[in-house]
């Protein structure tokens, strides 16, 4: 895995059907410094790219933060940031995604 992290594990691995999605998983209630961290990093795990289409990274956010950055609301300039890196890398990086609960229930509902 190409991050800037040394050693980076992540937490959940789901093959099904042919496919291999490499999750790493965050919940948050509150935004700040702690969180702001975690969120670059999930940030950087849907900027990362494979060569086999078969493989695809999930960044999951849960917690009442996902419903805040997720929402069209107004959050000041980190929030529209974070918006707009999450937007832009997932527009690159198609196979990638980004989910709360209900997105990952859905994803792997078939």
């Amino acid at each position: 895995m190409a991050t800037k992290k040394q050693n980076k594990k992540l937490d959940l691995i789901i093959k099904t059907n042919g496919r291999i999605f490499l999750c790493e998983a965050k919940h948050l209630n509150t935004s700040g410094g702690g969180q702001d961290k975690q969120i670059a990093e999930l940030i950087e795990i849907i900027s990362l790219r494979e060569h086999n289409k078969n493989i695809s990274y999930i960044a999951f956010l849960d917690g009442s933060y996902s419903s805040i950055l997720l929402s069209d609301k107004d959050g000041g300039d980190k929030l529209i940031t974070q918006r707009k890196e999450i937007k832009k890398y997932l527009l690159h990086n198609p196979n990638n995604f980004w989910a709360n609960t209900a997105g990952f229930r859905a994803l792997f509902k078939e």
